[in-house]
């Protein structure tokens, strides 16, 4: 398959097409300014992954308390549970700041710290898993990703309700809605500890 192409003009005029891959960009790493930093949408590699939020977490001061700043739009759930887990067992206190969104994903990310912080204008939204389907599938290869779905559901039921103020049958059905929360209303429902001011 074609990664990439482009046309290069060659000292002597002549015209060619390249169809070598463009160079990787390297990886922004999560670590900077003093701040995890988990922003875009959430995938297996590259700079918003559980690989890259492991390494940040080796990189940071031993000791030191851990603080995250959220603003991403989920992703891959697989990947975000791989995130979570990495933050819940880090022995160090675990501050997530969020200022722009922790959507999806990220929101279950969000749910691994001790202190939850949003934005006066932050945003907060769970729904339940989906799958993006590419082409053809049979009836059997349906129930199976069905029964996929129902599982993942049950795992993002799993990370929000210890949280969840409310009752389990409100977050389902929250989840059922597609919920977004304010900054205000995500701490009223326990899905952060404090509103912060905008930045």
């Amino acid at each position: 398959m074609i990664t990439g192409r482009r046309i290069v003009e060659e000292a002597d005029g002549r015209v060619r097409v390249d169809y070598a891959a463009p160079p990787k960009p390297e990886p922004i790493p999560m670590l900077r300014d003093g701040v995890v930093r988990i922003e875009g949408s959430i995938r297996g590699f590259g700079d918003c992954s559980a690989a890259s939020l492991r390494q940040a977490l080796k990189d940071w001061p031993a000791g030191e308390p851990i603080v995250v700043e959220i603003d991403s739009d989920g992703g891959h759930i697989g990947e975000a549970v791989a995130m979570h887990l990495a933050l819940r067992n880090d022995p160090r206190p675990v501050t997530v700041r969020i200022f722009g969104q922790a959507s999806s994903a990220a929101g279950l990310v969000a749910m691994a710290a001790d202190r939850i912080e949003i934005a006066v204008s932050g945003r907060f939204a769970i729904h339940y898993s989906r799958y993006e389907s590419v082409g053809t599938a049979t009836a059997t290869r349906l129930r199976a990703m069905a029964d996929l779905l129902d599982e993942t559901d049950a795992q993002i039921v799993d990370l929000l309700v210890p949280r969840c103020r409310c009752s389990r049958g409100w977050l389902l059905q929250a989840l059922v809605s597609e919920r977004k929360f304010t900054g205000h209303e995500a701490v009223e429902v326990g899905f952060a500890d404090a509103v912060i001011p905008n930045r």
